[in-house]
Order: C-alpha cells, then sequence, then structure tokens
C-alpha cells in the first residue's frame, strides 16, 4: 500500500537528490533497466520489482517537486485513490514509494507504445475513424469505469496517456495524476498552477475550477481530433485565448488545410467531436458512454471471441529473458528522435494488429452468416434475428413501431416519441426535465412557464407526442432504450436507437415540395398545423385561414394519413430533431416537419429546417426515433 505519510516525509531541502542509473536499486526494491520517458511529474524508468518479480514502470517525481509538500501529500492521496480503478483498459497503480532522496508511483508496465508515438509513425501521422474505433471504444468503457464506478477524473487525457501493449489492448495511464508543474513558465492567468496539459485541457480546467466529466469530455473530443487531423484543435499560440473566444475548425476543415482532402471524416465522428468541445460544459456529451453510443461502439465484444489476440514478440525480446519494446510518456514536447525511435518495427506491429482485428471482424461476419442461414425468417421477432424487408414493421418493447424504408439503412419510428414512451423511460430512470417551458401565449409570444414535458398547456393523452425536450433529452431516452432492449435479448449489440439524421429525414419525408404534394395550400386533413382553430386561441397568428385540423395544440400520434411508406406527420404535430446540427454551431441540431403552431408556406415545405439548443424546452418540439446498425 502507498505510505500513509506518517513515517516517511519529503526529504530536507539539504538532502542529496538520487542520480538514476541503469541497474541501480531504488526504495529497496526495484532494479532501473531503463527510461521510458519523461512528463510533467518527472522521468519515468523500467525497473524489476524484486518482491514480485514482476516488470513495473516508476514514475519519479521531478527534483522541483520532491520538496513540496503539498504536492507530495496530493500525489499520494490520489494515488490511493488510483489503488481502486481496476479495469482492463487502464494501467493498474501499485504504490506509491518514497525515502530520504526521492519519490516515485510503482504502476504497471505496458509493452507497447502511446497512441501519440504511433500516430507520428504513420505516413501522414493521422489515423483514420475505422482504425480507431476499437481503441475510441475501449478508452470510453474506461473512462465511464473510472468516472462512474470509481468518481475519479482524468485531467490530463491525450494521446501520449493511451498505450497500446503487444496484444492490440487500449491502456489509459496516469488517471487523476497529472501535474504539469513547469518551473519558471508563465503561470495560468487565473490559477497558478495549470493541471493538465495546456492544449488538451478545457477553458474549466484553464481556470481552475474543480475536475469534472466535463473536462474529461472535452479532453476526449481533443484526442479524437489529433488522431484523425495530426493537431489538436488549438496547437499554437495563445491556446487560452483561442479557447475562450475560437471555434476550432471541423476535422474537415483541418484536414483541408493540411492539403490531406483524400482522408475522409464520417459525418457522425465530425458531430461527436464537435459536441465534445463545446466551450460550455452541460453542452457536452455527459458521459463517455454516450460518446460511445454516438460513434455507434458500444456493446461489449464478442464473447466467442477473445478481448485481445497475443501477436509478433516485441523486437527485444528472447527466449528466456523477454524485454518488449518500451511504452514512451512523453507526449509532443518529446523529441523527434524519441518519436521515430524504432519506426521500423513500430511499422511491423501495427500491420499485425491491423491483421489480428481484420481476423475478428471475418470471424464474427462468418458467425452472423451462419446464424442467419440456420436461421427461418418466419421465426423472426426481433429486429436482430433477421433483416426487415422493405415495408415490414417492427414494434419494440413500448409499442413503437418501425418500418424499413427502401434505400434507407436504418429502420424508421412511423411515429414521434409519444408521452407514455418517454414517461416509462423517466419513470424507469428518474430522469427530470424540470418544470420549465416555454409557451405559446395569446399574444404570440413565447414565454417561458412552469409547464413541462408532464403538463404542457394544452390537453395530451399518453399517446401524443412528447413536447418540451431538448435534443439532449431525447438522446438520453435513445441511450436508455438501447441499453434495456440489449439486456432484454430484444437488440442485438450492434443495434441502437438515435436521432435520425437530416438526410435520412428527408429520404422518408419524399421528394415532393410539401408532405402532401406538391400543391397549395394543403388539402383538409393533410396534418396537424396551425389552422382556424388556432386563431381563436392566439391573436396574430400566421395560420391557414381556410384550414381547420380541430386540434389546439399535438394531435395523438397517427391522427392523419401516412406517406407513401406508411410513416405519420412528417409535416406538423411536433417540430422533430435530428441527429446532425449546422457546422459552425456544434451546440444546435437541426429541427424538421414543422408542427402544430407552423401555418406558412415557407415553414410548411419538406425542406425547410430551423436550429434548436439545448437550453430551451418548447411546447412545439419533439422526436422520433431511428433502429441503427453498426456496420
Amino acid at each position: 500500500m502507498p505510505n500513509d505519510g506518517k513515517k516517511a516525509t519529503p526529504p530536507a531541502a539539504g538532502n542529496k537528490v538520487r542520480e538514476l542509473a541503469a541497474g541501480q536499486r531504488v526504495f529497496d526494491r526495484y532494479y532501473l533497466k531503463r527510461t521510458l520517458g519523461a512528463g510533467g511529474m518527472g522521468v519515468v524508468w523500467l525497473a524489476h520489482d524484486r518482491v514480485l518479480e514482476q516488470p513495473v514502470a516508476l514514475k519519479f517525481l521531478a527534483h522541483h517537486l520532491i520538496h513540496d509538500h503539498h504536492e507530495v501529500a496530493q500525489l499520494k492521496l490520489e494515488t490511493r485513490r488510483n489503488l481502486k480503478l481496476a479495469h482492463p483498459n487502464i494501467v493498474r497503480i501499485h504504490d506509491f514509494v518514497q525515502d530520504a532522496h526521492g519519490a516515485a508511483i510503482a504502476m504497471e508496465y505496458v509493452d507497447g507504445w502511446s497512441l501519440w508515438s504511433l500516430r507520428v509513425d504513420k505516413p501522414q501521422q493521422i489515423f483514420t475513424a475505422e482504425e480507431i474505433a476499437p481503441w475510441i471504444r475501449q478508452l470510453c468503457d474506461a473512462l465511464d469505469y473510472a468516472h462512474h464506478e470509481a468518481q475519479i477524473v482524468h485531467r490530463d487525457l491525450k494521446p501520449a496517456n493511451l498505450l497500446l501493449n503487444s496484444r492490440g489492448q487500449l491502456k489509459v495511464t496516469d488517471f487523476g495524476l497529472a501535474r504539469e508543474l513547469r518551473p519558471g513558465a508563465k503561470p495560468d492567468r487565473a490559477h497558478p498552477r495549470i493541471v493538465g496539459t495546456d492544449i488538451y485541457m478545457s477553458f474549466q480546467q484553464w481556470t481552475g475550477e474543480p475536475p469534472a466529466v466535463a473536462d474529461d469530455m472535452y479532453s476526449l473530443g481533443v484526442t479524437i481530433y489529433e488522431l484523425l487531423t495530426g493537431k489538436t484543435p488549438f496547437h499554437e499560440g495563445d491556446i487560452f485565448q483561442q479557447l475562450l473566444e475560437l471555434t476550432p475548425p471541423t476535422m474537415t476543415e483541418r484536414l483541408h488545410e493540411f492539403g490531406m482532402d483524400e482522408a475522409a471524416i464520417p459525418l457522425v465522428w465530425e458531430e461527436t467531436v464537435a459536441a465534445c468541445l463545446a466551450k460550455e460544459p452541460d453542452r457536452r456529451p455527459v458521459s463517455a458512454r454516450e460518446v460511445a453510443l454516438r460513434l455507434g461502439l458500444t456493446g461489449p465484444p464478442n464473447p466467442g471471441l477473445p478481448e485481445a489476440v497475443p501477436i509478433l514478440p516485441a523486437p527485444n525480446a528472447t527466449a528466456e529473458h523477454p524485454e518488449p519494446q518500451i511504452a514512451p510518456l512523453a507526449g509532443p514536447s518529446q523529441s523527434a528522435v524519441t518519436a521515430t525511435q524504432d519506426s521500423s518495427h513500430k511499422r511491423l506491429w501495427i500491420a499485425a494488429v491491423s491483421a489480428c482485428a481484420m481476423l475478428v471482424v471475418l470471424a464474427v461476419s462468418l458467425l452472423l452468416i451462419h446464424r442467419g442461414k440456420s436461421r427461418s425468417p418466419q421465426v423472426a421477432t426481433t429486429p436482430s434475428e433477421t433483416q426487415l424487408q422493405v415495408g415490414e414493421v417492427w414494434q419494440n418493447s413500448l409499442g413503437m413501431r418501425f418500418i424499413s424504408i427502401p434505400e434507407l439503412p436504418v429502420q424508421f419510428s412511423i411515429w414521434e416519441t409519444r408521452v407514455q414512451d418517454f414517461e416509462a423511460f423517466a419513470r424507469k430512470t428518474g430522469y427530470a426535465t424540470g418544470p420549465v417551458m416555454m409557451t405559446l401565449g395569446q399574444n404570440n409570444q413565447w414565454r417561458q412557464s412552469d409547464h413541462s414535458w408532464r403538463n404542457p398547456d394544452f390537453a395530451q393523452t399518453p399517446a401524443h407526442p412528447v413536447v418540451g425536450v431538448t435534443w439532449r433529452d431525447a438522446e438520453a431516452f435513445c441511450e436508455w432504450l438501447t441499453q434495456q432492449e440489449r439486456q432484454a435479448g430484444l437488440l442485438s449489440t450492434n443495434q441502437y436507437y438515435r436521432l435520425p439524421t437530416r438526410t435520412e429525414w428527408l429520404r422518408v419525408a419524399g421528394p415532393a415540395m410539401f408532405p402532401w404534394g406538391d400543391d397549395w395550400p394543403p388539402p383538409a386533413g393533410a396534418g396537424n398545423y396551425a389552422g382556424a382553430e388556432l386563431r381563436r386561441s392566439v391573436a396574430r397568428r400566421a395560420v391557414l385561414s381556410s384550414y381547420d385540423d380541430g386540434f389546439v395544440g399535438t394531435s395523438p400520434v397517427g391522427s392523419f394519413n401516412p406517406n407513401q411508406y406508411g410513416v405519420y406527420d412528417l409535416g406538423g404535430n411536433v417540430w422533430e430533431f435530428c441527429a446532425d446540427g449546422p457546422v459552425d454551431d456544434p451546440n444546435s441540431r437541426w429541427l424538421m416537419g414543422a408542427s402544430w403552431e407552423s401555418g406558412t408556406e415557407e415553414a410548411l415545405a419538406v425542406s425547410h429546417r430551423v436550429r434548436g439548443n439545448d437550453t430551451r424546452r418548447f411546447s412545439h418540439r419533439g422526436f422520433r426515433c431511428v433502429l441503427a446498425t453498426v456496420e
């Protein structure tokens, strides 16, 4: 166990600091073998633990930290907290060791390289989304475990702290141990000591606010951004000022700046990273699991396949004394010599990992094909058992119905999400949106009221579409429903619920100018729009004066005729949130389809879209879901 601080104390200023050398015995337990790298706290050595007879990594405190009683005490505390972290993708902390000449943290040794080191060895120094997807899944799993099970945030998440061992397994190091203390450097504007690495830190870290999950979500976004583009969003000049005032370019725009237009970034990765980089913490994903869900990376590995497959031995290994290549812990400040060391071995190593990954994918594919052939389609009762035919409808555990649309890779909900669906989610999870909603007053002005989705200012039944929700509420619902039905065996691990993209929504809405066709005005019964019924309760509202659908507010889903694909209310009832939003505003999502208060030709056009952010809930906004499959 770490020293509790009662017997050993930091060395006095007059004590001689230990000079480290290979073969040296330290702390009466470890024999030093060679340096692995350097970080903000000090140098890292590979050592042999003579008590446990295993290799360990020793992170020695820098000389200027040894005499700082406060920092040593804090590191002891954080080491003790880190002993609680027991996860296959997190580097294990063994002990905090200290004597009269120095102090160090003993931790698990990883026989591989950091993602930063692997990236700089690539021809263009970037990865593709396909390459990093399995690593990001493991990273999100580790972060979600640390945040929710151990209540620990990382505070220094970056590619240099993400290690890949010889079996292709990701290992996160330095949880909660960040101490970027640079003697003589210009202090932070609002805090005397920077905790973390500046180009990866959120604005809140820069200003010294208490550690929060939102900080790790920001750093996760920066990490993915760097792995896919080669640079962090802000990487030179006054980082703090840029972080405060500027919105970084999209990853596609950054690649264009570097002349790498052939390296395509999937839209869902763009959107997810942009959400992580939101300046306000409450606009970022609430958890690492949400990030994985957005990217389609959730779900455990196939139980019939190994988590990590042993591959080539490390270049320095011998039959009698295996000694794999080192895992450098230094970040981009490391010298180019260190960054490109043993590059030929790394390329072989990366190729071997990729080959193993391809074998795993092939094995899964063959297994699924075999399962599909051995099953009779007539017995299929869940979408995980068969591919729905075009026009075929499937009903989930909440009674929500989904239909397969021609040339659309997702199954589309035929209805908007109902009050009864959202009620089930809120009842099971305790999810609360608060009694605040924007409602349309008699003077034709939107005003804040104490209404909520449970009691809007017009009558609703369980079959009405839920209103008064934001896109974050909608995504939380989709995540919960995914988890519920996977646990119940109704969905496979590569299926999940989400919001439709705007492109998917337009594909289902059809090619006509309006949901009912190309003619104006809408015929009777075209949908729930602002007609004469609304003018009677809201003065000066632009309405369809010759139209009356009989509903002031929303109507029960399916009250009007479906479109050619069997989907209801793609026009009117409620504006529907999409999964994507404006490129220049990562904190907003597109809303499509108009609503019960829409009565203009522009608003009712199929292609018309409006922005919806996550700050206010309105009585004319809702959502519908799609069922997607990770390819």
